[in-house]
């Protein structure tokens, strides 16, 4: 954990592990088979894959920072996915990053990382037995978001540069080799 004091240069953080935190939450997967009777017995599938991560970190009455969440960790995070495989030949998603609502960027609670949705695709080409064209699309909608931060103890006092941002929308293409 990062914790603060005064200093010459002002607010300085440090390094030193809390005495008492609550680290708890769940992580849960589901994969669901869509119009399966249909799609098999034409040699495809459809699957809707979902994942859910519910983090409830916090200080446990610490001396400086009370019972303030942990910084830097989402509280809610959804990540989905719509695919369709048709055997020996493509497969195509749709996916989405979700991370519902802002969460705090320093342990003291005065600053925080907005929440944000991203849009992507991808799809793999079987051009022979032994080669695959992949593309991809992420960010499709050009969302301005902050992908990740360094967390520090007090952000309204340091005011220190520790957004990441990330990408814009980015296309990528490549070919795999099997040997």
């Amino acid at each position: 954990m990062k914790f603060g004091a005064p200093g010459s240069r002002g607010f300085v953080s440090f390094n030193e592990n809390a005495d008492d935190t609550i680290h708890q939450g769940i992580e849960l997967g589901l994969d669901i088979s869509l119009a399966r009777n249909f799609l098999e017995a034409r040699g495809g599938e459809l699957t809707w894959r979902n994942v859910y991560t519910f983090s409830d970190f916090n200080f446990d009455d610490d001396e400086q920072f009370g019972d303030n969440r942990i910084a830097g960790v989402p509280e809610h995070v959804y990540r989905g996915e719509i695919r369709y495989d048709q055997e020996g030949l493509l497969s195509i998603g749709l996916n989405l990053t979700w991370v519902m609502k802002s969460f705090y960027a320093d342990f003291a609670n005065t600053s925080s990382v907005p929440g944000y949705a991203l849009l992507g695709f991808n799809a793999a080409f079987d051009l022979s037995d032994n080669i695959q064209l992949i593309v991809s699309g992420e960010n499709l909608t050009n969302k301005r978001y902050i992908a990740g931060v360094s967390t520090n103890a007090d952000q309204s006092q340091e005011n220190g540069r520790i957004f990441v941002p990330g990408e814009g929308r980015a296309f990528y293409v490549g070919l795999i080799g099997k040997f």
